[in-house]
């Protein structure tokens, strides 16, 4: 019997030791396979790429009127978009309600800003006898000024671009005479997903379009409409 007694706490003992070894190892293959899956799973870095508007090419031709604005000073009110648009993000249409915001690619400034300046140029290129003001004009300094609401300016990922907005032009004389109109313009250009740029360049190709309405309302191509006749229709060209 006391023999038993000596040899059963050896076993125990050793028991013991090849449980705590088999725990750590256990632990160790834990830890390992842990770091591997962590490694595995680390998120791929994707690379941000930035994007400017840009204003018609040199050679378009200018808007043709039978009102010449040679010397007229037009004024361009703070341009106003769409809650959407104003992310730095590139958005593409995925449906009617739906829409997806590219995060790889991004506006290097504000989608507002960045449309007025390029509709600002492409004025100025369209109406060359004319002397365009950006938003620090006041009332008297110039003949007629353009207050435009972009409702609507992307790309669906098939490269489909639409623009639309509401437009409204007032003449700073006597009469006081309003020239409203909405726009809307498609255009289409190579998948986002494909080319990026391409893509910005549809868009910009759209701002000429909205130009080239708001020059023509500006000579005199729309019908005119008393202030305070309500809200802007779509724009009516002889």
């Amino acid at each position: 019997m006391n023999s038993l007694n000596v040899i059963a706490p050896r076993e125990a003992g050793k028991m013991r030791t090849f449980a705590r070894r088999s725990i750590s190892s256990g632990l160790t293959l834990a830890l390992c396979l842990g770091l591997t899956g962590c490694s595995a799973l680390k998120p791929v870095e994707v690379e941000e790429r930035h994007f400017v508007l840009s204003p018609l090419p040199g050679e378009a031709p200018a808007a043709a009127g039978s009102v010449s604005a040679r010397g007229r000073a037009v004024g361009v009110r703070p341009l106003r978009v769409a809650a959407y648009l104003l992310r730095d993000a590139f958005v593409v249409r995925r449906g009617r309600h739906e829409i997806q915001y590219l995060e790889s690619m991004r506006w290097a400034e504000r989608v507002d800003r960045g449309v007025q300046r390029v509709f600002e140029a492409d004025l100025g290129m369209l109406l060359p006898d004319a002397v365009i003001r950006s938003t620090s004009w006041r009332p008297g300094d110039v003949a007629v000024e353009a207050d435009i609401q972009l409702e609507q300016f992307d790309v669906d990922s098939a490269g489909n671009g639409v623009l639309e907005a509401a437009w409204r032009i007032v003449a700073h004389d006597r009469e006081g005479a309003v020239r409203c109109g909405r726009s809307r313009h498609t255009a289409s250009g190579p998948q986002p997903s494909a080319d990026p740029d391409g893509a910005v360049g549809t868009l910009s190709l759209l701002i000429g379009a909205l130009s080239r309405d708001v020059a023509g309302a500006v000579l005199g191509q729309t019908r005119i409409e008393p202030e305070g006749a309500g809200r802007p229709g779509r724009a009516d060209h002889p």
